[in-house]
């Protein structure tokens, strides 16, 4: 696969190695397709668990912050608003090159309906968006002192008043 001449010949090797230069300076170029799609699985295997650890890292300390506010009353809500912000700020330096750092589902859907993500790669991008969290609330669920109403999400009024609250909430702007 010889390049041709500076001087506006057709080129015959991919994109990727026209931007590298004449010479066959591209990772592609020669190589056997097994290799090319295990280099290309590799890559996605690694944008996948960046994810996965951006996520883990969101949620660990995210809601550590709120599990160690609720015991302490030591952080208030700016504490806790500034643990996620800068959980967030970090990922993003650490692993946003690898994966692009969307750590939300909703994100990498809106990436890939306006065509910046592929949607191939959307299913696969979800599941390491659920095994992050998860995987972060079990040292969480460990560390924690109460069991009481572990899994619910109480509200602040008496749960015959909450109905009419609710609605009021729902259809007005």
């Amino acid at each position: 696969r010889a390049c041709s001449s500076a001087r506006g010949g057709a080129r015959s090797h991919t994109s990727a190695s026209a931007a590298n230069g004449c010479g066959g300076g591209s990772a592609w170029s020669g190589r056997p397709r097994s290799q090319r799609r295990a280099s290309v699985d590799a890559k996605l295997a690694r944008a996948l668990l960046a994810e996965a650890v951006g996520t883990f890292a969101l949620v660990f300390a995210g809601c550590g912050a709120i599990m160690v506010d609720a015991t302490t009353h030591s952080l208030g809500h700016i504490g806790v608003a500034f643990s996620f912000g800068l959980v967030i700020m970090v990922m993003i330096y650490g692993v946003g090159h690898i994966s692009g750092a969307h750590f939300n589902p909703a994100v990498s859907s809106a990436f890939a309906l306006t065509r910046h993500f592929p949607w191939a790669r959307v299913a696969a991008s979800w599941v390491a968006h659920a095994a992050g969290p998860l995987l972060a609330a079990f040292p969480l669920r460990g560390s924690s002192r109460t069991r009481d109403h572990a899994r619910a999400t109480l509200p602040p009024l008496a749960h015959h008043r909450m109905p009419p609250w609710q609605v009021r909430l729902h259809f007005l702007p």
